[in-house]
């Protein structure tokens, strides 16, 4: 992967803390003069099914399902020094940046029995800026900002959002999160 000549690896990681959670990483292991050394590690989702993993061209190429969704995400990483560059594949749908299954969810917001019923709580990253903060803020005053990683692994460049669906214009708001092109991904929320 590191264009040495040397066999390097790919290896997936799965952590689970003890509650319901299932982290699942991806982390490349480069050659070095014989040890194995990891040089990066990627959140890549909790409780995830991997579909597919190969090494083509020194580019990862990685598919994976999300939990209680039948839609394959398919993404490219680069290694570039210490980093992963991450590039998701065959998005043409603004809403494939929506990473859990939005057919289960009603017309209300809301998913589960009629005993059951319950709002899905997601997040997403946004650049650390007030220009994004007030364009988030308008399309949907509720959504909580944090400096926290979340699972989703934001950066210290970034505020990480906090959204629910219990909200007659969940859809809309969704739509027109997906829209915002600084807005890479948005995950099912999993609090603890």
């Amino acid at each position: 992967m590191d264009q040495d000549g040397l066999e390097d690896a790919v290896v997936i990681l799965a952590y689970s803390g003890g509650g319901s959670g299932t982290f699942i990483y991806l982390a490349p292991v480069l050659n070095q003069q014989g040890e194995a050394v990891n040089v990066a590690t990627e959140f890549l989702g909790d409780r995830i099914t991997i579909k597919s993993l190969s090494v083509e061209k020194n580019q990862i190429l990685i598919s994976w399902t999300e939990r209680n969704s039948q839609k394959e995400i398919a993404y490219k990483f680069n290694l570039e020094g210490e980093n992963l560059v991450k590039e998701k594949l065959n998005s043409n749908n603004i809403l494939d940046k929506i990473n859990f299954d939005i057919s289960l969810i009603s017309p209300d917001g809301l998913i589960g029995s009629s005993d059951n019923l319950r709002s899905v709580s997601y997040e997403f990253c946004i650049p650390k800026n007030p220009q994004s903060l007030a364009e988030v803020q308008k399309i949907a005053p509720e959504i909580s900002f944090s400096q926290s990683k979340g699972r989703i692994g934001c950066t210290e460049n970034q505020y990480l959002c906090i959204g629910d669906t219990h909200n007659p214009n969940w859809l809309e708001i969704l739509k027109a999160l997906s829209h915002l092109d600084y807005i890479q991904k948005i995950e099912r929320f999993f609090g603890e």
